[in-house]
C-alpha cells in the first residue's frame, strides 16, 4: 500500500506530498507517521488558486489514484467511546492497519476520548469518483457517523 509524505510534521498548511512510501507493515507506518504528515493519495503536480507551483500538489483537480480506504475516528459528540479495541473486535475479519491521532486521549473538544486513523489497502482505484463512493460506503454504512471527523472525509485526505 502506497501513502505520500510531505517529509514535514504536523504542518496542515503543506499541499505538497512528493514522496511515495510503500508501507508493508505495522511497523513501517508507525516509522512514517511519526516522522511526517501523510496522504492517502496520489496527486500530480499542479498550482493552487493564486497560482503557486507544487509537486504533488493535494487537490482534487490533482488526485491521480489511491491504493487504500480510511476513515478518522475523533468521538466528538458521542454519547460512547468508540474504542480501539471496539473497533479491533467489529473489523477483525479485514485487513486494517491502525494507529493513534496527535489528539488520542487528550481534551478536544471539550472530550476526552480515543482517537485514531484506521486504514484498509485495497486494489488501486483510480477514478477518483468511485474511490469517493467507496470512502462514502465505508463511513456512512460501517460507522456510526457522529465518531468520524467531519473534516477528513473525502478523497484528498
Amino acid at each position: 500500500m502506497k501513502l505520500y509524505a510531505s517529509m514535514t510534521y504536523q504542518n496542515k498548511y503543506i499541499p505538497s506530498y512528493p514522496y511515495e512510501i510503500d508501507v508493508k507493515n505495522a511497523e513501517q507506518l508507525k516509522n512514517l507517521v511519526q516522522i511526517s504528515d501523510h496522504v492517502f493519495a496520489k496527486f500530480r503536480d499542479g498550482k493552487t488558486l493564486k497560482g503557486k507551483f507544487y509537486r504533488a500538489h493535494r487537490s482534487r483537480k490533482d488526485w491521480l489514484y489511491s491504493e487504500c480506504l480510511y476513515g478518522d475516528i475523533d468521538n466528538d459528540g458521542n454519547a460512547k467511546n468508540y474504542t480501539m479495541a471496539d473497533f479491533q473486535k467489529e473489523f477483525a475479519k479485514y485487513e486494517f492497519y491502525l494507529y493513534t491521532s496527535k489528539s488520542h486521549n487528550k481534551v478536544k473538544n471539550g472530550v476526552v476520548a480515543e482517537r485514531f486513523h484506521v486504514i484498509f489497502p485495497v486494489e488501486k482505484i483510480d477514478d477518483i469518483t468511485l474511490h469517493r463512493g467507496y470512502l462514502d460506503t465505508l463511513h456512512l454504512k460501517m460507522f456510526e457517523r457522529k465518531v468520524l471527523d467531519k473534516q477528513c472525509i473525502d478523497s484528498t485526505r
